[in-house]
């Protein structure tokens, strides 16, 4: 379409309709292949907009009818594939969420790795620490992280066991804490773990009616040439 444009300015130099047409064409054409979706879409109806000016008083010869066709095809086909794809984006909402709880990896890991109390007396009282702040990790999660939060809990608790296994002191810790630890993680994970389906029934409740309501506003949306 640029190219039948820039035949029609070489008849019509500085035309103001060409000229904004071979414009937005070279907009549409200049975004990246990884772009959004969105920003191209919207360029091809704003060209098919623009369009309507110049078609309403062109002659046969100079019609731009089927280039416009073409573009109005490709509208189309963006159009039902983005209307196809928002009951979708609740789903990917929910995974950017549980995807959240990566960021709570270091403060875990510093936590579960450091040098333990020489003293055994105290050796209890760290452990007892370590265990309320993973129960409130765990008691504070949104409803979104908990799952993932307690898939935190039980590779740690596994990390620690193959440390164990290997002979090697994982951050200080001394084997027998690195037991005491992994024991404590399997058993906090084991105990919360139970709370796992309210959780999930929690979430489907509260995301049904958004379900429902996308599906109906996709079932409502149309696409019209204009």
């Amino acid at each position: 379409m640029r190219s039948r444009i820039k035949e029609l300015l070489a008849e019509w130099p500085e035309h103001p309709v060409l000229e904004q047409l071979e414009a937005i064409c070279s907009r549409v054409l200049s975004l990246p292949a990884n772009g959004p979706l969105k920003a191209a879409l919207t360029g091809v109806e704003l060209l098919l907009a623009r369009s309507q000016p110049w078609e309403e008083g062109a002659a046969k010869h100079v019609s731009l009818a089927s280039h416009l066709a073409a573009c109005s095809r490709l509208a189309q086909r963006w159009r039902a594939l983005e209307l196809a794809s928002w009951p979708r984006a609740l789903v990917a909402s929910a995974r950017k969420a549980a995807a959240a709880t990566d960021v709570t990896w270091f403060p875990l890991y510093r936590l579960l790795t450091a040098a333990p109390p020489a003293d055994e007396a105290q050796r209890g009282g760290w452990i007892r620490s370590i265990a309320a702040a993973l129960e409130e990790y765990l008691i504070t999660a949104p409803l979104g992280e908990f799952e993932r939060r307690l898939a935190l809990l039980w590779s740690f608790s596994a990390h620690l066991l193959l440390e164990h296994a290997a002979g090697r002191v994982a951050g200080g810790a001394d084997s027998e804490a690195g037991l005491q630890l992994a024991a404590l993680l399997r058993n906090t994970y084991r105990y919360f773990t139970q709370f796992a389906p309210a959780v999930r029934a929690a979430l489907h409740t509260a995301c049904a009616p958004i379900s429902a309501k996308l599906k109906d506003h996709v079932k409502l949306a149309r696409w019209e040439v204009r």
